[in-house]
C-alpha cells in the first residue's frame, strides 16, 4: 500500500544550535550551520569557438546554464542530529545505487537530502516517486507516495549518513557529492568511533583505494535495505547544496592531493586527451581523427577508467592542459595545479556545468565545445575539428 508524505526543511523541523557540541556531546537534537547560504559568481569560460555556446544555453533547457554572467545560489552547509531517525530508501528502483529519504516524522521527510529541497524534488520525479492526483473542479496537485515497512536494519549508536544520490558507483559522484561530508567528522569529540553509513557495503576499487588514502579508519556499513532505523543519526548536508563552492573545492583538492602524494608538485607540461575507450555510454564517434589533431599538438591518449586514483592523482599533478569528453575523468582536475587547462566536449542538449564550475573554484582555466548532435549526456559524439582546433590553439597560446 502507498501512503503520501511531505517534504520539510532542515530550517523548520530542527531547533538551531550555536554550537556544535550540543549536538554531537549534549546529545540533543537540532542543527548546526557550519557554513551559511551564499551567492557566488563564476567568471565565464576562458576558451570558446562560438560566444553563443557560453551565452546562449540558459534557454529553458533541462541543465542549461548561461556561463557569461554565471551566480551561484548556495543553500547552507549543515550537520543536524536525530534521535530514533528511519532512513528509507527511494522505492522505485530497489538496487544499492538508489538514494535515501530521511524521515524525521511518519509522513516528513527531509528536503535536504539530495543537494537541496529543489534537486530532492527532482530526484523524485526522476525515480518515479511523485505522481500527480486530480483536483475536484479541475487541476491536478503533484503527490509524493512511499511504501511504509517495518525496519529491516537496526543501526545501534551514532552514525554519519554518508549515502547520497549516485554515489556508489560514479567517481564524480563519490568525490564531489560523498567525500565532502567526511569533512563533518571533524566536528567530532571522537570522531574515529563514529559509524558510516555508505550506500552499500560492497566497496568499489576506487572508494577503497580513496578511503585508504584518506586514513578513514571507521566502522562502515552498508544500507543494503529498505529501511534502517538508526538510534541517532547525524545528517551532513552537502558541502555545497545546490553546487559547489570554493571553500569546498579548495578543501577537497587539498586533502586529496596530500592524501595521494602530490601536494606542491610544480605544474607539468603534459597535454592529455582523455578517452572513454573504456565508457559503456558517451563515447567519441570521430576519436581517431581527434587523436590526431590533438597528437599534432603534442597530445598524448590516457584512459582514466583504466587506472588507479594514484596513477590518475599523479598523471594530473604533471597536467597543462585536458581535453576530454563530458564524464568523471574530468573530477581529476582535483589534482591538477593551478592554472591548468580543462577544455570539454559536451552535448548541447545537456550541458552540464558541473566542470565549469569545479575547475573555475580550483583556480584553474576553462574552455568548451558543443555537440548539437549527441542525444543528451548518454548519446555519442562528434567533436567539430575546427572549433577543436580552435580552442585548443587558443589555450595554447594562453600557456
Amino acid at each position: 500500500m502507498l501512503t503520501t508524505f511531505q517534504l520539510i526543511p532542515a530550517r523548520r523541523w530542527f531547533r538551531p544550535v550555536d554550537d556544535v557540541r550540543a549536538l554531537t556531546v549534549g546529545g540533543k537534537e537540532g542543527m548546526f550551520v557550519a557554513r551559511p547560504a551564499f551567492v557566488e559568481s563564476l567568471d565565464p569560460p576562458d576558451f570558446f569557438a562560438d560566444p553563443a555556446e557560453v551565452a546562449g544555453i540558459g534557454d529553458g533547457r533541462s541543465l542549461g546554464y548561461a556561463l557569461d554572467d554565471f551566480r551561484l545560489s548556495v543553500d547552507d552547509a549543515f550537520l543536524a542530529a536525530l534521535d530514533d531517525a528511519r532512513v528509507e530508501k527511494m522505492a522505485t528502483l530497489p538496487f544499492p545505487t538508489n538514494t535515501y529519504h530521511v524521515f524525521v516524522a511518519p509522513s516528513l521527510a527531509l528536503a535536504e537530502t539530495q543537494h537541496h529541497s529543489s534537486g530532492h524534488a527532482h530526484m523524485m520525479r526522476h525515480l518515479g516517486e511523485e505522481t500527480e492526483a486530480p483536483l475536484e473542479g479541475g487541476g491536478t496537485v503533484r503527490t509524493t507516495l512511499r511504501e511504509p515497512r517495518e525496519p529491516d536494519q537496526h543501526v545501534r549508536g551514532e552514525a554519519l549518513l554518508l549515502a547520497a544520490r549516485f554515489t556508489h558507483f560514479n567517481y564524480f559522484h563519490w568525490m564531489i557529492d560523498l567525500l565532502p561530508r567526511l569533512s563533518f567528522l571533524d566536528l567530532f569529540e571522537r570522531p574515529h568511533q563514529i559509524e558510516l553509513l555508505l550506500p552499500d557495503h560492497r566497496l568499489t576499487g576506487f572508494q577503497r583505494e580513496t578511503l585508504e588514502a584518506l586514513g578513514v579508519r571507521n566502522p562502515m556499513r552498508g544500507l543494503n535495505c529498505h529501511l534502517a532505523r538508526i538510534d541517532r543519526l547525524y545528517v551532513p548536508s552537502f558541502f555545497a547544496p545546490g553546487g559547489y563552492s570554493r571553500q569546498q573545492i579548495a578543501w577537497l583538492s587539498r586533502w586529496l592531493r596530500r592524501a595521494f602524494g602530490v601536494d606542491g608538485w610544480p605544474a607539468g607540461r603534459r597535454r592529455l586527451w582523455l578517452s572513454r575507450a573504456d565508457a559503456k555510454w558517451r563515447g567519441v564517434g570521430n576519436e581517431a581523427e581527434v587523436v590526431r589533431l590533438l597528437e599534432s599538438r603534442g597530445f598524448e591518449t590516457v584512459v582514466p577508467g583504466r587506472m588507479t586514483v594514484a596513477e590518475q592523482a599523479r598523471l594530473f599533478a604533471e597536467a597543462e592542459i585536458v581535453v576530454a569528453p563530458h564524464g568523471a575523468g574530468n573530477t581529476n582536475m582535483l589534482f591538477a595545479p593551478a592554472g591548468a587547462i580543462l577544455i570539454e566536449v559536451i552535448p548541447s542538449s545537456c550541458p552540464n556545468n558541473c566542470y565549469y564550475m569545479l575547475t573555475k573554484q580550483n583556480g584553474q582555466r576553462y574552455g568548451r565545445i558543443l555537440d548539437p548532435a549527441a542525444e543528451a549526456l548518454g548519446g555519442v559524439l562528434t567533436v567539430d575539428l575546427d572549433k577543436l582546433a580552435a580552442v585548443v590553439d587558443q589555450a595554447l597560446a594562453a600557456t
